[in-house]
């Protein structure tokens, strides 16, 4: 056979050349376009209302900064005082077994990967210039991959970790080394509880529609050259 198919057979992905380019291209910018509409949806259930119960108001209390409003998405949950005292009790932003910048590179990709820009934005905005985050490494977590230039080898094994769990809900043997190798089990286990914590955030952000918050980042839109990366949504549509 002369040449290559815009698909791998193999992976599933583009291959490289110009119509696998304009394939990533294409695909990128229609994903792009539909989740950054998200934004001017409405909003599927009402948030709750103050005054709040006693325990949700403790909660938010806790949560957020002097002064600031609660999230749209705590104030939603707010509508049942179960739901959201569950939802808070299963957390991991506190002090654990993870620094920082490991907590929120994990939270980043797999929101991305989940096309959560309501999640992803709120923690870029909070967090990004806090772990040293590049303007390329925030690209790269939406639009880009584990290859790309601009990871250390520590940050590069937790995205193929959530890239795994996004596929395929599991880690291979060698994954794993490559992560124990850094990681102690208990961290182990952290980052499990993480990602797929934040997956259920990401269910809930997009099937609730949740306005993106006024303070929060947008999804860098896609920008592609000869070497970029697919996008994340183009891997996950192909497969």
């Amino acid at each position: 056979m002369i040449g290559r198919p815009v698909l791998d057979p193999r992976t599933g992905l583009p291959t490289t050349g110009a119509r696998a380019l304009l394939f990533i291209a294409n695909c990128g910018t229609v994903c792009y376009q539909k989740h950054s509409m998200m934004s001017h949806m409405t909003t599927r259930i009402a948030p709750a209302n103050a005054p709040f119960s006693s325990a949700v108001q403790s909660w938010l209390e806790k949560i957020m900064p002097a002064g600031v409003p609660p999230l749209v998405l705590f104030t939603t949950l707010a509508r049942d005082e179960r739901l959201f005292t569950k939802f808070f009790s299963g957390g991991l932003l506190d002090r654990g077994h993870l620094t920082l910048r490991q907590r929120e590179i994990v939270i980043d990709r797999t929101t991305a990967l989940c096309r959560s820009e309501y999640e992803w934005g709120v923690h870029v905005a909070l967090f990004g210039a806090r772990v040293g985050l590049s303007g390329e490494q925030i690209n790269s977590l939406v639009h880009g991959s584990s290859d790309d230039r601009c990871w250390s080898s520590e940050d590069r094994v937790l995205l193929q970790m959530c890239d795994a769990l996004h596929r395929e809900s599991c880690i291979s043997d060698d994954l794993w080394q490559s992560l124990r190798a850094v990681f102690s089990e208990e961290a182990m286990i952290e980052l499990l509880m993480l990602a797929g914590f934040y997956r259920t955030v990401s269910y809930l952000t997009n099937c609730l529609r949740l306005p993106l918050e006024t303070n929060s980042e947008r999804f860098p839109p896609p920008s592609f050259s000869a070497d970029s990366a697919p996008c994340a949504c183009a891997r996950r549509d192909s497969q």
